[in-house]
């Protein structure tokens, strides 16, 4: 059933849903464009803003555009070799030093009159090392051979956070190459480059990029940020990175656990005490040796050297002990204490395993 009248032209469309009523839709055939349609230049203009900002097929990258890109990548996958970079992690419980030695576990502190494990940090930092001194004051770190190798013969990038507290001389950036593998007893400069010459008394970030790594390099590197020779001055640093390439990324940080274990491959110090790690008993019914086996957390990057406290019976703490040393670098420990009293025990609460370039 259709309408009393229609429009010619126009065309029908179904009213309601039983399939007998038609109605006029108002459309007509000549609403829709031939297959021979064209288009007016104002409507192709719109069109092409509609599409700004979509690259063609054809598009291509200058140079410059490829080297922002890769600088933006460097650090993603996490790429930065500096250990303890944030200087959180502090298992040796140091946080203080008058002259030269290791802070906050793997850096070390040379040259210097005094050095802290500081709280005064910049936005998103918790921890950072303070430094003085006037003969090349430095806080630097020894990264062993087989971590570096892979980056040989290419350029590396330092950046870090420094802010001087007192001082005008120049703040410094060098690298050194051990000359045998993982012996830094002697080593040879690569390079030394200035970084900032009167640096400021704001935390500021630093950036600067080393020439290729040499071969020496398999035998590990030497990082040292600090101050020239001169008057005396007081400087903090954190957020540390070393990163092969010449592009700066963001900062990463990685979980404190992570961290840790990467730590623990060249220096762990559990202390609990007075509370006990580990308990050993003499069930015999004379006094004998007892023996506490032990198990590091990770293996050492090397035979490392021990310390240990314990006590005999809730007694008096001691230190020495008849046998204490790692079955290669670990992870077993043979930990021996000789003249313990029939049905005595043992008790170990603190253990430190020192492999620390």
């Amino acid at each position: 059933i259709g309408p009393a009248s229609s429009i010619n032209g126009r065309i029908a469309v179904f009213s309601g849903v039983t399939g007998r009523l038609l109605a006029d839709s108002g459309v007509t055939t000549a609403s829709f464009a031939p297959a021979s349609h064209t288009h007016t230049v104002e409507q192709i203009t719109d069109f092409s803003s509609a599409t700004a900002g979509f690259a063609p097929a054809s598009h291509t990258h200058t140079a410059a555009q490829i080297t922002d890109l890769n600088s933006a990548l460097v650090g993603i996958n996490d790429n930065n070799r500096i250990l303890n970079p944030a200087m959180l992690i502090n298992q040796s419980g140091v946080t203080s030093l008058s002259s030269g030695g290791y802070i906050a576990d793997v850096w070390l502190a040379s040259n210097i009159t005094a050095a802290s494990w500081a709280t005064n940090v910049p936005t998103g930092f918790i921890r950072s090392i303070e430094f003085t001194g006037s003969t090349f004051p430095f806080v630097g770190q020894r990264l062993e051979g087989n971590t570096v190798t892979d980056i040989i013969g290419q350029q590396i990038t330092v950046s870090f956070w420094a802010q001087s507290v007192s001082g005008t001389t120049d703040l410094r950036c060098d690298v050194l190459t051990a000359n045998a593998l993982n012996d830094f007893s002697a080593s040879t400069l690569h390079q030394s480059l200035l970084v900032q010459s009167s640096p400021a008394t704001s935390w500021t970030r630093y950036t600067v990029t080393f020439n290729a790594l040499p071969a020496a390099t398999a035998n590990g590197i030497e990082l040292r940020i600090g101050r020239n020779t001169g008057s005396a001055s007081t400087t903090r640093v954190t957020g540390v990175q070393l990163v092969a390439g010449t592009g700066v990324s963001l900062f990463q940080f990685r979980h404190p656990a992570l961290e840790r274990l990467l730590i623990q491959r060249h220096y762990i110090n559990i202390d609990v005490s007075p509370n006990i790690i580990q308990r050993a008993l003499n069930y015999r019914s004379a006094t004998s040796d007892v023996i506490i086996p032990f198990t590091l957390p990770v293996v050492m990057r090397a035979a490392p050297v021990f310390s240990a406290r314990g006590d005999i019976n809730d007694g008096a703490a001691f230190t020495t002990w008849d046998d204490l040393y790692a079955l290669g670098s670990g992870p077993g420990v043979l930990i021996r204490k000789a003249g313990v009293p029939a049905s005595g025990f043992v008790d170990l609460q603190s253990i430190t395993a020192d492999a620390r370039l």
